[in-house]
């Protein structure tokens, strides 16, 4: 099997790659360097590309979307708060293992991985088999006396984006009056003990708030 993996630590990627090319696979290390990912575009032969999360956060993403047709296959590999990232991808065959899993499971997932498909490692499929308030825990790593809502996802997912109220509101056809309302019963859901600064919190768990606001509407597959 031949796999191109996308890595932003070239320590990391180099024993990923000795390791894989033991298992008897061709791998292509792409490190975060803009003149070797040229050299996508000018590959032929049926591939994996196997992309470590954070090289897209520091890689200028679009360019590595615009060298992937939707043919491809891709894995991606990052933790559980990254799962969002896979509707980024329109590929027919996609799958996510999260960072804390084994070699061995990411050789299972290079072998289950097909056409039209979309594979995802035990840590991921235990998340998604959660119920919304436990999930929120997992990601949001804080105790909740409710659920968020769909509609408080959503703020918290603008207000993560440094948007103010005024703005929210605007945007999602609401009133100021309605957006405050949604902040305080957020607040009032996690622990009242809790000093909680809901904008920096939003910030610091961007990645999360997006992947459970993904994840309640139900498009992963």
């Amino acid at each position: 099997m031949h796999i191109n993996l996308l890595n932003h630590n070239n320590i990391e990627g180099k024993g990923l790659s000795v390791l894989l090319g033991n298992e008897g696979h061709n791998v292509n290390l792409i490190p975060q360097q803009k003149k070797r990912m040229d050299g996508l575009s000018s590959q032929k032969t049926p591939s994996i590309f196997l992309i470590n999360v954070d090289f897209l956060l520091e890689t200028k993403s679009n360019e590595i979307f615009t060298k992937l047709d939707s043919q491809s296959t891709v894995l991606l590999f990052g933790n559980l708060c990254q799962l969002y990232w896979l509707k980024k991808f329109s590929n027919s065959a996609k799958g996510f293992i999260c960072k804390k899993s084994t070699f061995n499971d990411l050789l299972d997932i290079l072998h289950d991985i097909k056409p039209r498909s979309v594979v995802l490692d035990r840590h991921s499929q235990h998340f998604l088999s959660q119920s919304d308030i436990q999930r929120q825990k997992m990601l949001l790593k804080k105790n909740l006396a409710k659920s968020l809502s769909n509609a408080e996802l959503s703020v918290m997912q603008e207000i993560s984006e440094g948007k103010p109220t005024k703005q929210i509101a605007k945007e999602q056809y609401l009133s100021v009056h309605t957006i405050y309302n949604h902040r305080k019963n957020i607040k009032k859901k996690f622990n009242p003990t809790d000093t909680l600064k809901l904008s920096k919190f939003c910030m610091l768990n961007k990645e999360a708030i997006k992947t459970l606001v993904w994840v309640n509407e139900g498009n992963i597959s």
